[in-house]
């Protein structure tokens, strides 16, 4: 019994990552078509996007998805490789970095943000 139900935890976490993986996939396909200008960005972005600001922001997109579905089929054991692994766990941290710094910017007030002053000035650059 103890075996059936380690497989089977097995089985659904490597769905989840192929999940994550394919998820990430159609979002590369979508950014790529705001990107080519199938999709019209003020559609997708509500207008809120300068020339300027639309391709490094989407080109920032397709790099978290990359970011995203490698650590997917790293984590997911779809690839293995020891380089990879090493990317992946820097990846995890810099995206749980990332992430909390949009979480607490409405939270604390500019003037205790301390170390992270570039990162945040950065990230409350975007349109969000």
């Amino acid at each position: 019994m103890n075996f059936v139900s380690r497989l089977i935890g097995k089985l659904i976490l490597r769905a989840a990552y192929l999940t994550l993986i394919i998820l990430s996939a159609l979002f590369l396909v979508f950014h790529g078509l705001v990107i080519a200008e199938v999709l019209p960005r003020n559609i997708v972005w509500g207008g809120r996007l300068t020339d300027a600001t639309f391709l490094p922001l989407e080109l920032l997109a397709v790099v978290l998805n990359l970011l995203l579905m490698m650590t997917g089929a790293v984590t997911g054991e779809f690839v293995t490789a020891k380089a990879a692994k090493v990317i992946v766990e820097r990846t995890k941290w810099f995206l749980f970095f990332c992430f909390g710094q949009l979480c607490c910017r409405p939270v604390f007030p500019d003037n205790l943000r301390g170390p992270y002053d570039a990162c945040n000035r950065a990230l409350c650059a975007l349109p969000l």
